[in-house]
């Protein structure tokens, strides 16, 4: 096994992790409040102690978003729960490390919790050291679109229904974007740069990990006969409401597993990740998601773009083709149907659009508002489907970043998406080129979940579900990790199989992953000490 594999395994001998995991399960299996109070306390306390090992657990609970929680009167799910147990431990976290610089006397009691104290010259620091993380890449785009979300509330199409704006202000943009900022805050503030990579790795194992487990429920259902019968196929929705969601939530993993089993060295570890990626493939395929097939198809175009490789890339190219021919060959209404697209799912589509089209000249400026759609489409609705009066989206990126968020919703997935979709193909190939493989496994891999989110998105749900919304910033959250040009003296950090450069094939410490004339200090939140 690979060094960089060896020390990524190596989170998972921390003693905290295992009660961890247990109080985690056990939040899912408790039926009411009173009793959840026990795992959380749980999360609590070892968050305190490691706030960024809860934080990175949390992934595994994304798509179970429908499981029944124990706070489900104050409307928060088990996610939601658990980002503000790790929120409030990471407060106490450090506030524990900086008191002692104050009041000394509590000093050995306080470094006994949580392992560290700060100096006074380092609290003085941290507003400059505050500053300095939120010039990194994705701060701005998250606390940004908190804002147009926030400011969406007042705007609302009708104020009856801004109790649903808020809640799915809550689900989607909330949550995700505090979880995503508290992830980059623990994960790059760091000095222990091997820890961080470990439970970099973690997190992304969580999310496979739950892709596994719906795939699974997903053959299961398949096996006893269970799904929708739709234009000739049975379709499958495991957790979800809509084998589309099943789609779209894998469609988000598997660039990402796939990019280890095309890149990092075999291990057993490879292996591993191969299993996961045909057990989420054949999840998708069971959703007979047309879009989902799309999307994966798209993002797995993108990683073999990255081998370089015409040859690949034309085979790959030329497969996709064949497999759509067959599909058409078989003569299932569910494939044949796309040459007609006045009928069936796509004329029901294409009339969503156009009542969505309509809607948006009455509130060009504003949109309707958050989770407003649904509530304003039987306005606009055409008589041919009117079966579909209940959607609550209007199936396309584009168009739904614009109803719900106005023109500045749209000018912010524009002026995100497509930067970081940029910024990850290009850190990809820098890595690439200087041979740190398993970082470069990593970026492409969450590029290629940006382009299933574009592409799947333009004919279905995009980013306004639960999941998606964690997942989306989940990608964002590696490629910002990605594009870190960490201290070259670090000898902790896992930076995969390396080519040495010519001029450092001689020395016989650990090679370097950034260029000595180009690394630099950087402060506690944005890559100096802070809590792990």
């Amino acid at each position: 096994m690979s060094r960089a594999l060896r020390l990524a395994s190596g989170v998972y001998r921390e003693p905290l992790l295992w009660p961890l995991g247990a109080a985690v399960l056990l939040l899912f299996l408790v039926p009411s409040t009173l009793a959840a109070l026990l795992p959380l306390a749980i999360v609590g306390v070892i968050g305190l102690r490691r706030p960024a090992l809860v934080v990175m657990v949390i992934p595994v609970t994304f798509p179970f978003h429908d499981v029944t929680s124990p706070a489900a009167h104050l409307h928060l799910d088990r996610t939601a729960l658990l980002i503000g147990v790790a929120l409030l431990a990471t407060l106490g976290h450090v506030a524990l490390a900086a008191i002692p610089a104050y009041l000394p006397a509590i000093g050995k009691l306080s470094a006994a919790v949580v392992e560290e104290t700060w100096t006074r010259e380092r609290v003085r620091a941290f507003p400059t050291d505050l500053m300095a993380f939120l010039w990194q890449p994705g701060t701005w785009a998250a606390l940004s679109l908190f804002i147009l979300g926030l400011f969406s509330l007042f705007t609302v199409a009708d104020a009856e229904f801004r109790g649903n704006s808020i809640r799915e202000f809550r689900m989607t943009i909330l949550f995700p974007v505090v979880l995503f900022l508290l992830a980059a805050a623990l994960l790059e503030g760091s000095e222990r740069r091997r820890i961080m990579f470990q439970l970099m790795v973690l997190g992304i194992d969580a999310v496979i990990i739950s892709g596994v487990i719906i795939s699974l429920i997903a053959y299961l259902q398949f096996a006893r006969g269970g799904g929708l019968d739709v234009e000739g196929v049975r379709r499958v929705r495991s957790v979800f409401h809509h084998p589309n969601e099943l789609a779209l939530y894998l469609g988000r993993i598997v660039p990402i597993t796939a990019a280890y089993v095309f890149f990092v060295p075999r291990s057993w570890r490879t292996w591993a990740y191969l299993a996961a990626t045909v057990i989420m493939l054949g999840g998708i395929g069971l959703s007979f998601s047309r879009g989902g097939y799309i999307g994966v198809a798209a993002a797995l175009l993108l990683l073999i773009c990255a081998t370089g490789s015409r040859r690949l890339i034309v085979g790959y190219i030329a497969a996709g083709a064949l497999v759509g021919i067959a599909a058409f060959a078989t003569g299932i209404e569910r494939f044949t149907s796309i040459i007609h697209p006045a009928s069936g799912s796509d004329g029901l589509r294409l009339n969503i659009w156009a009542s969505a089209a309509r809607m948006l000249r009455d509130h060009a400026a504003w949109g309707v508002g958050l989770d407003q759609f649904v509530s304003q489409y039987p306005r606009y609705i055409s008589p041919d489907a009117w079966q579909e009066r209940f959607t609550s989206h209007p199936h396309n990126l584009i168009l739904d970043f614009y109803v719900r968020l106005g023109l500045l919703g749209l000018a912010w997935l524009i002026f995100t998406l497509i930067p970081f979709m940029v910024r990850g193909w290009r850190v990809a190939m820098r890595r690439k080129a200087e041979g740190d493989l398993l970082r470069f496994a990593l970026v492409i891999g969450a590029t290629g979940a940006l382009v299933d989110f574009t592409v799947h998105g333009m004919v279905d749900q995009d980013y306004f579900l639960h999941m998606l919304a964690y997942g989306f910033w989940f990608a964002i959250l590696i490629i910002r990790v990605g594009t870190m040009d960490w201290p070259a003296e670090d000898p902790g950090l896992p930076d995969g199989p390396r080519r040495a450069p010519a001029t450092l094939r001689q020395r016989t410490s650990e090679p370097a992953l950034a260029n000595p004339t180009t690394t630099r200090t950087t402060p506690p939140l944005a890559g100096g000490r802070h809590p792990v």
